[in-house]
């Protein structure tokens, strides 16, 4: 996942990649940057479980 600001940026490094996995969303979304990463809140009964 990137920075909406950053999707065009073709000097992007490798560490300013997240990967897309439910823990990386679940805490984007919990953070309230949802919107900057373009992650929109949907509730899942599993995260519940991680």
């Amino acid at each position: 996942m990137v920075l909406q600001n950053n999707l065009n940026d073709m000097k992007l490094i490798r560490e300013d990649i997240l990967s897309r996995t439910h823990e990386n969303m679940k805490e984007i979304v919990s953070a309230g940057q949802g919107k900057e990463y373009s992650v929109h809140y949907v509730k899942n009964a599993f995260w519940e479980f991680l």
